[in-house]
């Protein structure tokens, strides 16, 4: 289904997405849908894969061989709804996307998926903090919706 069409009649304390950014046709329509069905002060977090991890990257770019973007069928309403096949998205677009749309992010974690033996993820780490940029596989945002006065 297009969850951009889901209506509720309540709002909601979290919106977990997880593992399905990469495939919304419009990542700024779902933040600003989340928004809308926050409760203020509610937590939306955002898990995904990390496009700076070659993994993923590769994994991504087979992928789009064929095409990035498709249609499917909403099976309740039969309209077309535009899906993305796995669009790399940013974790440092989506901070500046959450904080555009009045979110405040409190907590991000990059995890190694596929598995990091531990033996390896203190050296991952340091080359992380050396060069400022996160590699393992996989990444969590957690942000708040400021509260309106």
């Amino acid at each position: 289904m297009n969850i951009l069409d889901y209506e509720c009649n309540e709002l909601f304390d979290v919106v977990y997405a997880r593992e399905f950014i990469t495939h919304m046709y419009s990542i700024s329509k779902f933040v600003k849908f989340a928004k809308k069905v926050l409760k203020s002060s509610g937590y939306l977090i955002i898990t995904d894969a990390n496009p700076l991890n070659l993994v993923v990257y590769y994994n991504a770019w087979r992928a789009h061989k064929d095409r990035l973007y498709t249609v499917v069928a909403d099976p309740k309403t039969g309209k077309d709804v535009p899906y993305a096949v796995e669009r790399l998205i940013s974790p440092f677009y989506l901070k500046s996307l959450l904080r555009q749309n009045n979110f405040e992010l409190i907590f991000e974690h990059f995890y190694g998926i596929p598995y990091v033996p531990s033996s390896l993820v203190s050296v991952v780490k340091l080359i992380e903090d050396k060069v400022n940029l996160p590699f393992l596989a996989s990444y969590e945002l957690v942000a708040m919706k400021h509260s309106v006065w």
